[in-house]
């Protein structure tokens, strides 16, 4: 796509498909990696594809079909949001990975003028202000980058973390840019420049799972925390749908920025 990459202010790291992100340890200071598009993750393990991402889906069905997402995609926990189900009794409140603790996530405040109250981009219920603001943004990052090409020298690149499987198996989980990968996305990228996120690891590895923080603290059991691990690595037509009506929840996993 014309105008998608930017010029490189120094040599950086590609990966393709079959390479092994694991070599990036190596690599100091704030390396530019090119990502095959269908590797990327939203935070909950969706994929960026029409199938599975509403942001997507707007793009193709309009309002309408954004406004019947967030009526049907509520989820009531953590293990909702990630589409797993357990009987497992939840010892945590929120919807943040058992991966991370609470200390690497950033808490979002006020929004577009919008609070908390309104809801979340990645699930509902939302407000009716919330979901005219998640259109708009949505449209004005497409016609962005439709008319001046993608610049995130200028603008922010998209940032996210590694998630490994001892296989090789890997994905890119985006953390700030979720938008901006929608958009590239609907405008044909395959490929999509990104940059590791700062306020988190670089790499999250499946064999580390005893280790992650609501593991070793027993908030998530392992069984339950490798079942959310695995949502990244599911094909697209195996991913249960993410429908239910729960109550909503006090916690709610951050608000990305654009």
């Amino acid at each position: 796509m014309e105008g998608q990459r930017p010029r490189r202010p120094f040599p950086a790291p590609i990966l393709a498909p079959a390479g092994n992100p694991k070599g990036l340890c190596y690599v100091a200071g704030d390396p530019i990696i090119t990502v095959p598009a269908d590797r990327l993750r939203y935070p909950d393990g969706r994929g960026y594809n029409l199938d599975e991402h509403h942001f997507l889906q707007y793009y193709r069905g309009g309002l309408h079909t954004l406004r019947q997402y967030y009526a049907s995609h509520q989820p009531a926990n953590l293990f909702e949001y990630f589409g797993i189900e357990t009987p497992e009794t939840l010892a945590v409140d929120g919807y943040d990975p058992p991966w991370f603790d609470e200390s690497q996530i950033n808490s979002p405040g006020d929004e577009k003028g919008l609070s908390r109250e309104h809801g979340n981009q990645g699930f509902g219920p939302v407000s009716e202000e919330k979901l005219r603001l998640e259109a708009a943004r949505l449209d004005r990052v497409l016609m962005s980058i439709r008319d001046r090409g993608f610049r995130p020298e200028m603008g922010g690149y998209i940032r996210g973390y590694f998630m490994l499987r001892p296989n090789g198996e890997w994905v890119f989980t985006i953390r700030e840019g979720l938008h901006r990968t929608a958009a590239l996305v609907q405008l044909g990228a395959r490929e999509i420049d990104v940059r590791f996120h700062q306020a988190y690891p670089r790499f999250v590895e499946e064999a580390d799972a005893r280790a992650w923080p609501m593991v070793k603290n027993a908030r998530v059991s392992e069984e339950a925390a490798l079942g959310m691990f695995s949502q990244f690595f599911r094909p697209s037509e195996k991913r249960p749908p993410r429908t239910s009506t729960g109550p909503d929840a006090a916690g709610r996993p951050p608000l990305e920025k654009l």
